[in-house]
C-alpha cells in the first residue's frame, strides 16, 4: 500500500500542474509536504511502528478529494470570476483601534505574568513550556477569565492584527504610519509573552504568499527586504531548535525536524486506530469544532448534567496533546494532520467528503487573493485561508476556536458600521 499511496500522489501532482500550468500553489504544497513524509517515515532514520494500509489510503483518498474539489473551483473560477484592481474593503478604523488597544491591553496583563514567573527563578524556556501547558501544576493564567481572553482575544487579535498590518505594508499604503508602529510594538510584546515559533512560521507564510502574488507590483529593494526577513527567521528559528537540543544524548535539531517530516504518519496512523476503537464519531461536528467549543465553554459553567457525546469529543482532543509511542525510541504528539480531525466525523467516507469541501474553500479564498490586489478583506482572507493549508501538518485550524473569533474579528472590522460622535481617529 505504500508504494500506490506514492504513485497516487505523483499523479495527482501531475494533474494539478497540468491544470494549473504552475507549482506555487495550495495543492502542490500539501501533496509535496505528504510524499516527503511518507517517504521519511518510511526510509528515514527514526524508527517507527508499521503503518497500517487503512492510513494509508485515508491519505490518498483525502489528497485525491481534496485535489478534485481545489481543480473544481479553480476552474469555476477562471470561468466566472474577474478581479476588481481598483476595488477595496473600506476598513472600519474604529473598530480595528479599539481591538488594538484591547489587545495591547491583554498584552500588558499577561508580560505582568511573564515577571511573576521571572521572579520565581523560572527560564524562558520553562515559562515557554508552562505557556504551552506541558508543566502540570503550574498555569500562564491565574483563572478563567484570562485563560478565555488568552484564546478568545489575544491570539486571535495578533494573527489579525499581523495580517492587516502585511497587507497595508506590501500595498504600500503609509498613510496608516500610527497603526502599523503600534502593531509592530504590539506584536513584539505579544511575542514576548508567548515565545511562540507558531506566530513567526504565520508571518513567513503570509510574507512568501504576499511576495509571490505581488512581485510584480513591488519594487526591487522591496523584493529584497521580503527575502531578507524570510531568511533571517528561518535561519534563526533552526539555530533556536539545534541550540535546544544540543544538550539532549538521543536528539539534535535534524533529528528533531525529521520527527515534524516523518512523525504525522505514524500520529495519524496512531489516532485513526484510536478513534475506531472507541467507535465513536462525531458525525461532522468536529469540523466545525472550534464553533463547538465556544458553545461548549458556556454549556459547561451551567449546572447541569454533561451528555456523553460532551465528553467523547472533548477527550478524543484532548489526547492529541498527549506524548504517544509511536516507534520503539520515539515519542511524538500533536501533529496528527487535518486527516484525523476529518476522521472523528465519520472515518474514510468524512475524510473524503471534508477533504472535497476543504480543497474547494481554500481555492475559492485563495484565488479571490490573487484577484483582488487591493482588497484589504479578500487579502487577509486569502493569507488566512494560507495559514490554514500551512498548519494542516498539525490539525484542522478550524477545531480551535482562535481561528473561528479570527473570523468573527475580521467580519466586525470589515463590516460592522459603528460610529462614535465628536470622535476623531488619526491614521
Amino acid at each position: 500500500m505504500f508504494g500506490i499511496c506514492i504513485i497516487t500522489i505523483f499523479v495527482l501532482i501531475i494533474v494539478n500542474y497540468i491544470f494549473r500550468k504552475n507549482m506555487f500553489n495550495e495543492v502542490t504544497f500539501i501533496l509535496l509536504f505528504w510524499l516527503v513524509s511518507v517517504i521519511t517515515n518510511k526510509f528515514g532514520n527514526i524508527v517507527y511502528y508499521e503503518i497500517s494500509n487503512k492510513t494509508y489510503l485515508v491519505i490518498m483518498i483525502g489528497l485525491s478529494t481534496f485535489t478534485a474539489g481545489n481543480l473544481w473551483q479553480t476552474v469555476y473560477c477562471s470561468r466566472h470570476k474577474k478581479g476588481d484592481e481598483k476595488g477595496q474593503s473600506i476598513i472600519n478604523w474604529q473598530v480595528l483601534y479599539v481591538f488594538l488597544v484591547i489587545h495591547f491591553l491583554s498584552s500588558l496583563n499577561f508580560l505582568l505574568s511573564v515577571f511573576e514567573f521571572l521572579s520565581k527563578e523560572y527560564s524562558f524556556l520553562q515559562i515557554r513550556e508552562i505557556y504551552q501547558g506541558y508543566i502540570e501544576g503550574v498555569s500562564f493564567t491565574n483563572n478563567y477569565f484570562e485563560k478565555i481572553t488568552l484564546h478568545w482575544i489575544a491570539q486571535p487579535l495578533s494573527i489579525l492584527l499581523m495580517i492587516i498590518t502585511l497587507v497595508l505594508l506590501i500595498n504600500n499604503d503609509y498613510s496608516h504610519k500610527k497603526f502599523i508602529l503600534l502593531v509592530i510594538i504590539d506584536e513584539l510584546l505579544y511575542f514576548f509573552y508567548t515565545q511562540s515559533r507558531t506566530s513567526v512560521f504565520y508571518i513567513v507564510v503570509c510574507l512568501v504568499v504576499l511576495y509571490a502574488n505581488n512581485r510584480r507590483f513591488i519594487s526591487a529593494l522591496q523584493r529584497k527586504r521580503i527575502r531578507s526577513v524570510v531568511a533571517f527567521i528561518i535561519l534563526g528559528i533552526t539555530i533556536w531548535t539545534i541550540v535546544k537540543f544540543s544538550d539532549s544524548k538521543n536528539w539534535n535539531g535534524l533529528k528533531t525536524y525529521e520527527l515534524y517530516l516523518g512523525g504525522g504518519v505514524s500520529l495519524l496512523d496512531y489516532g485513526i486506530i484510536k478513534i475506531d476503537s472507541k467507535g465513536f464519531y462525531s458525525k461532522g461536528v468536529n469540523f466545525f469544532y472550534g464553533v463547538y467549543t465556544i458553545f461548549y465553554h458556556i454549556y459547561y459553567l451551567l449546572p447541569v448534567t454533561k451528555s456523553d457525546f460532551n465528553r467523547n469529543i472533548v477527550t478524543i482532543h484532548a489526547f492529541k496533546e498527549n506524548f504517544v509511542r509511536i516507534g520503539p525510541k520515539v515519542w511524538f504528539n500533536a501533529y496528527y494532520s487535518f486527516f484525523y480531525d476529518f476522521y472523528i466525523d465519520g472515518g474514510v467516507l468524512a475524510v473524503a467528503i471534508e477533504c472535497l469541501l476543504y480543497g474547494v474553500i481554500s481555492s475559492k479564498n485563495i484565488i479571490e487573493m490573487r484577484l483582488n490586489k487591493y482588497d484589504v478583506e479578500k487579502q487577509c482572507k486569502g493569507l488566512l485561508m494560507c495559514i490554514v493549508v500551512f498548519m494542516g501538518v498539525v490539525r484542522w485550524q478550524f477545531v480551535s476556536p482562535v481561528f473561528v473569533f479570527v473570523y468573527v474579528y475580521m467580519f466586525l472590522i470589515f463590516h460592522f458600521k459603528l460610529k462614535i460622535r465628536n470622535v476623531k481617529v488619526n491614521v
